[in-house]
This record gives C-alpha cells, sequence and structure tokens, in this order.
C-alpha cells in the first residue's frame, strides 16, 4: 500500500513538471512565431530574408534565462514560422535548425567565456558578448539559411551575398539589442527602490520624446530633420552614466523600435533609394549605438569597487598593520 501511494505521487508529480515544461515550451515558441512573422513582413530582398529579426534576441536570451532545455521551443517556432512563409518543408527544417543552433552555440560561448547571464556586469563581458554573436553565432544561422535556399533553389546564386549581408545584419542587430534588455529584466530583483525606479521612468520619457522627435513619421520630413537623429545618443549617455545597464538597455531599444517605426514609414534619417537599403542603415545605427553605450554603462557600475580595489592594493603594508591594530 505504501509502495503504491509513493508510485502515485511520484507519477503525479512527473506529470505536473512534464505538463509545466510543455506550457512552457508551448508558450515561447508562440511568441517567437508572433515575433518571426511580424518581421517577415518587412522582407524585401526575399520573403525569408529579413533586415529586422528580433527573434535572435529573443531566443539566445531565453536560452540564456532558462537554459538549453528550452531549444525544442525555438526550433518549432522557427519551423512554424518559415514552412508557412516561403520554401519548402526540407528548407524549413534547415533553417529552423540554423536557428536554434544560433542560440545555442551563442548561450554556450557566453556561458562558458562571458559569465553567462552576467556577462552584462563589465565592459569586458559587453565585449566578450558582442564579438560571440558577430562570429560564431549568427554566422551559422545565415549560413545555413541562405546555403539551404540557395541550393533547393529558392534563391538566384547572383543574390546569395546580400541576402546573406541582410540574413546576417538583422540576426546581429537582433541579437545585441534585444538580448541585453531582456536578459537584464529577466535577472534584476522584483524590488526595485523608488529613487531608482523614478529615475528609470524620467529617462524613458525622455528616450520616448526623441525617438518622437527624431525618428517617428508624426512630423513633417524635412532635411533638416535628419540631423536630428544625433540626439538619440544623448539619453544613451545619460542612462550609462547615471543609471544602470538595465535601463542603458531598453533606451537603446525603445530608440531602435522608434528607429525602425519611422524607417517603416519611409520617414527619418535612414530612408534610402530601397526598404532593404535603409534598413540596413539603420541596422548599423542600433549596433553602433547600443553595444558602446551597454559597455560605458558597465564600467559606471564596476568603478567605484575598481577605486576601492585601488586603494586597498596601493596601502604600504605599514598601513595595513595600522588599520588593523586601530580595529
Amino acid at each position: 500500500m505504501l509502495a503504491d501511494k509513493l508510485y502515485t505521487n511520484l507519477r503525479a508529480a512527473d506529470v505536473r513538471r512534464l505538463l509545466e515544461y510543455v506550457v512552457e515550451l508551448t508558450g515561447i515558441a508562440v511568441i517567437y512565431v508572433g515575433l518571426a512573422k511580424l518581421s517577415l513582413a518587412l522582407a524585401s530582398i526575399h520573403p525569408s530574408a529579413t533586415p529586422i529579426w528580433p527573434p535572435t534576441g529573443y531566443a539566445l536570451a531565453v536560452v540564456l534565462l532558462l537554459g538549453y532545455r528550452i531549444s525544442p521551443a525555438i526550433f518549432l517556432g522557427a519551423l512554424l514560422a518559415n514552412v508557412t512563409t516561403a520554401g519548402s518543408v526540407g528548407t524549413s527544417l534547415a533553417i529552423a535548425t540554423g536557428n536554434t543552433l544560433e542560440s545555442l552555440v551563442g548561450a554556450y560561448l557566453i556561458n562558458r567565456w562571458s559569465d553567462g547571464r552576467s556577462t552584462f556586469d563589465t565592459p569586458a563581458g559587453v565585449a566578450r558578448f558582442a564579438v560571440i554573436c558577430f562570429v560564431p553565432s549568427t554566422i551559422i544561422s545565415a549560413t545555413v539559411g541562405v546555403g539551404s535556399l540557395s541550393l533547393a533553389g529558392y534563391a538566384d546564386w547572383s543574390e546569395v551575398r546580400s541576402i546573406w549581408t541582410t540574413w546576417w545584419m538583422g540576426d546581429l542587430a537582433g541579437a545585441l539589442v534585444i538580448t541585453p534588455a531582456i536578459v537584464l529584466w529577466g535577472t534584476t530583483p522584483a524590488r526595485i527602490e523608488r529613487r531608482v525606479l523614478i529615475q528609470s521612468c524620467v529617462i524613458y520619457a525622455a528616450t520616448i520624446a526623441v525617438g518622437l522627435i527624431a525618428f517617428s513619421p508624426l512630423l513633417e520630413q524635412s532635411p533638416t530633420r535628419n540631423s536630428l537623429a544625433f540626439f538619440a545618443i544623448l539619453p544613451l549617455i545619460w542612462s550609462a552614466l547615471r543609471c544602470n545597464q538595465r535601463d542603458t538597455a531598453t533606451t537603446a531599444l525603445l530608440l531602435s523600435c522608434f528607429a525602425v517605426w519611422g524607417t517603416m514609414s519611409n520617414a527619418g534619417p535612414f530612408v534610402s533609394s530601397s526598404l532593404n537599403e535603409s534598413f540596413l542603415l539603420l541596422l548599423t545605427f542600433m549596433i553602433s549605438v547600443s553595444v558602446p553605450s551597454l559597455a560605458l554603462s558597465a564600467d559606471v557600475a564596476v568603478r567605484p569597487a575598481r577605486s576601492q580595489s585601488c586603494a586597498c592594493s596601493s596601502s604600504t603594508p605599514n598601513e595595513l598593520n595600522t588599520n588593523a591594530d586601530a580595529a
């Protein structure tokens, strides 16, 4: 009787954990599909290659926060998004595999060599995160995806270079802008001091105001308005010097959203001869402002501890013994 009861309890617990895992995977996959379909609607050079691809940043952040066990959700979400867009089941499987490997390889390297979820705590960690996203991680998805489409005849070989560049830059910008914001919010303590909350609200309000002025299609477009894009640097520097890494990453994300909105509406400083070229200019802006500002914010955060460490190391042995005797 006792053994049967224990077996029943264990079985119920196993079933409950399995159901929780399935629900978790389903939720992550649904969000991935939603982000992917919205992003693919902006594709112009190829139906499967879009310059705006936040799913990469979302997938990398989820794996960093929840672990490698989440990878089936990434694969399923990528498969559903691509099989309902273009290509065949075979190319969709290859693209989903590339997207999943992209997040797994990126998360593994960040966990192995860049302090995992704490990679944004130091300037060196931010630099390592950026290098990992630049080279091994995002290149996997772009190469596997474009290669499978070309081999299957769904992409002309003459356009492989431009499709690959668009694919890679979209994934790279998604990782560098989206991942820090999600990870930093996911690792932030639930309770936030009132002073910090007010300061965050002020910087977010200023960011929204700058985004509306510099990028919004609601204002009349003029040649002189293009120079207003430089105002985007102000809230980024402010948040980096006065706030924390979470606020800096969120500020970069908000500015990027306004810039994407303006470029979609054929407004703002990044408008070029074609929509794809406009988005590539936008991606260059997003990458160039997000990484340096996040590194600056991390440097400001670690500076007090570094100063204290330097002060301790500069003390002579006699001074240390005197302080110890006084204590």
